[in-house]
């Protein structure tokens, strides 16, 4: 996974309560919104990439901490693929213990 990481950052502790039994395969829709960190949010891991990726990541932040309406839905699909907590979820999926603080 080379992609940044963009959005709010998750309450790690929270977030392994609530998902605990994500390894079962309960659809998703059974979970609670993820919890974040209130008024925190990341904007990293460019890499290599980050000329090309770094405007269109921040652009995705804004509009993420405006909640401008027409832009928030049309970036729907990338919010989840640059979500800071995609990696303790995958870990929580395979029912390892997460590497996070």
């Amino acid at each position: 996974d080379r992609l940044p990481l963009v959005g709010p950052v998750p309450d790690w502790q929270q977030m392994q309560l609530a998902y605990q039994d994500l390894h079962h395969g309960k659809p998703s829709n059974g979970y609670p919104i993820l919890p974040c960190l209130s008024g925190l949010s990341a904007l990293g891991g460019f890499g290599s990439r980050g000329i090309v990726t770094a405007p269109f990541c921040a652009q995705l932040l804004a509009d993420y901490l405006t909640a401008s309406g027409e832009c928030v839905q049309s970036t729907e699909l990338w919010r989840a693929l640059i979500n800071p907590a995609r990696f303790m979820i995958r870990d929580l999926k395979r029912n390892r213990p997460a590497a996070h603080p």
